[in-house]
């Protein structure tokens, strides 16, 4: 049995849909990997998602089951983008994509947090400060979610905070999509300080940038990736939710290793992409090329009691001809369902 069930989507790069203009976009930035979330969103999409969470809620206990969004919304962090992702997520959104779709989940912010592409300016420049719409949205980061009682003794807690907060409008992190956030777990630390233990508490973070990818370009840079394996030692956070990379979407256990050399594993769940515009449909029989990408995709996260220990299962879906549907169903190379142990503290100690 579910102590709780959460629906974690992320980087949805919703785009004016009214304005299918980008076809000088795509053409311009089809090479560029990095910037695929220019492209905007499916419609298709939208829709598919749409059914799949309504068919999903009637499955479960619509009250049990909760929204996670980790990132990228929009294309470019334009008003209007903004506008129509809180329309689509929180209520229905009318006209744009031809029918009338919507998650309705009003309190999807309580678990969401922001990305790079809804820190650039409203437009295709990548550089330039945010609008004003990026703090509407997402004011007061980072923050701390109130308790969810899993039945018994046990609770779960979302932390989030933005990745991009300490990442200049002119600088090359923006350029380069790398994470830089250290300001934010000093705040946080502070916070959670003030909470007293609870060891009965298991912790999550939501974060749009992942710990264990490495590259060039799209990580989390060196001081903020060391804070950040500190802040999880001393905070007790046991899994981390983010996106940004786009693929494939991945759950490992990863090693952290605190200042004073206490090392313990932590879950990773880094979704994909759940409504970006693929650019390879129509030419899927071409040789996979840099600007091809996995399906788009989603996780659904169930916490199950087994035997006293509090394990966290997560389950695989990607995007094929009919909707969303179980990994296993469309490919045989990435596990369809991992589980891992999240309490007692430490769940998993090297």
């Amino acid at each position: 049995m579910s102590l709780a069930t959460f629906v974690h989507i992320s980087d949805l790069h919703i785009a004016p849909t009214k304005k299918r203009s980008f076809n000088a976009r795509r053409q311009a930035w089809k090479r560029w990997d990095r910037f695929q979330g220019l492209l905007g969103h499916s419609a298709n999409s939208l829709v598919e998602l749409d059914e799949f969470f309504d068919a999903f809620l009637q499955n479960e206990k619509e009250s049990e089951v909760q929204l996670i969004v980790t990132g990228d919304l929009t294309a470019t962090g334009a008003p209007k983008e903004f506008y129509i992702a809180n329309q689509y997520l929180g209520g229905i959104l009318q006209g744009d994509v031809g029918e009338q779709v919507g998650l309705e989940a009003p309190d999807w912010s309580d678990r969401a947090i922001p990305g790079n592409h809804d820190h650039w300016p409203g437009r295709p420049t990548i550089i330039g400060r945010s609008t004003l719409s990026l703090y509407r949205y997402f004011p007061h980061l980072p923050r701390i979610g109130p308790v969810v009682q899993l039945g018994g003794r046990h609770q779960l807690r979302f932390v989030r905070i933005d990745t991009d907060a300490n990442v200049g409008s002119f600088s090359w992190e923006r350029i380069g999509a790398l994470g830089s956030f250290e300001s934010q777990l000093v705040t946080l630390s502070g916070l959670l300080g003030k909470l007293g233990p609870n060891d009965n508490e298991i912790r999550v973070l939501c974060l749009h940038h992942s710990l264990s990818y490495r590259g060039n370009t799209l990580e989390i840079i060196e001081p903020s990736r060391t804070a950040l394996n500190e802040f999880i030692v001393q905070n007790k956070i046991a899994v981390l939710l983010c996106g940004h990379i786009h693929r494939p979407p991945w759950v490992n256990l990863f090693a952290v290793v605190s200042g004073t050399g206490i090392q313990l594993e932590v879950v990773e769940a880094c979704c994909g992409t759940t409504t970006q515009y693929d650019p390879s449909i129509g030419r899927k029989s071409e040789p996979q090329d840099a600007y091809s990408h996995w399906e788009n995709s989603l996780f659904v996260h169930r916490l199950l009691d087994r035997h006293g220990q509090i394990h966290w299962e997560t389950e695989l879906y990607l995007e094929g001809r009919g909707g969303f549907v179980r990994a296993d169903s469309l490919r045989d190379d990435i596990p369809a369902v991992s589980i891992s142990k999240v309490w007692p503290w430490p769940p998993n100690p090297i």
